[in-house]
């Protein structure tokens, strides 16, 4: 095993680079960052984990990308962040433990993960990012805590086999396409602190039976469950002021058809005051 340590000087800024050799390839760590990971460095991963993760506060952008013979992984609780992209596209990934002491998961971390099945996310970790799990079509169950407060956009979109979620008690905004193409997803329960449902969140989850939309809802965005055509809602909160245009667009309706048009205002174009604002 071989250390080197190259000192720069970039103005006022100087960084450590150290590398470590393992069967000829080369796993990089920089300020406590894990910056590149090599397939012959999972040999060392599965034999001498603690080796591995020595002086490893955070994982790097891009770090494990790509690696098909990472079948599964155990992250230690010092690790405190997840750059973004670090496992992506690693197709044989189908198991990963996260730890109590992760705080971030940034964007499209498991993107194209694509026999990865069940995720828990750890409690203290705060934040999600957008398209995380995007693109993972054997993913069934997701667990947050509720200690995460914000999961971004597209974060699940094409997980066409999700089933079970559970989302964190503190989320306050549903983004962007949070479940788009979700084709497998039957019920869900939406937190009481939500307020927003945003853009296309349930779009085309055409198996979508049940959902009750929380009281403390204020705004439904454009297409939030367009083509859900099995989806009925038997209550509608009267904390809704915003319905977005199409909002429930080929969906079964009840609850909210009973909505008193004066308390809601369209979000979108329409050619006048008259027209549908539910559904077309």
């Amino acid at each position: 095993m071989i250390w080197e340590d190259d000192i720069d000087y970039l103005g006022l800024r100087i960084y450590t680079k150290i590398k470590r050799f393992v069967g000829g390839e080369i796993m990089k760590k920089r300020r406590g960052i894990l910056t590149e990971v090599k397939e012959k460095d999972l040999k060392l991963l599965k034999s001498k984990p603690d080796k591995f993760w020595k002086g490893v506060n955070e994982i790097g952008l891009n770090a494990f990308m790509g690696l098909e013979g990472l079948e599964e992984i155990v992250i230690p609780a010092k690790i405190e962040k997840i750059y973004s992209n670090a496992f992506r596209g690693c197709k044989n990934l189908k198991n990963i433990q996260m730890n109590e002491g992760l705080r971030s998961i940034s964007y499209g971390v498991f993107f194209d993960c694509e026999n990865l099945e069940s995720v828990k996310v750890p409690d203290g970790v705060v934040c999600v990012g957008g398209e995380c799990f995007l693109n993972c079509p054997r993913l069934k169950d997701v667990y947050f805590p509720d200690s995460v407060q914000e999961i971004g956009q597209n974060a699940f979109s094409h997980c066409v086999k999700l089933k079970n979620v559970r989302l964190p008690e503190n989320l306050q905004y549903l983004e962007y396409g949070t479940f788009y193409y979700c084709f497998d997803l039957e019920e869900i329960t939406l937190p009481k602190g939500l307020q927003e449902i945003g853009y296309g969140a349930f779009f085309h989850c055409f198996n979508l039976k049940k959902v009750e939309i929380p009281d403390g809802v204020k705004e439904i965005g454009n297409l939030a469950f367009a083509g859900c055509s099995k989806l009925r809602i038997e209550n509608f909160p009267t904390s809704v002021v915003v319905i977005g245009k199409d909002a429930f667009y080929k969906t079964q309706g009840y609850g909210w058809k009973k909505i008193p048009r004066t308390m809601i205002r369209q979000k979108g174009d329409v050619e006048s005051e008259e027209d549908s604002i539910l559904e077309k």
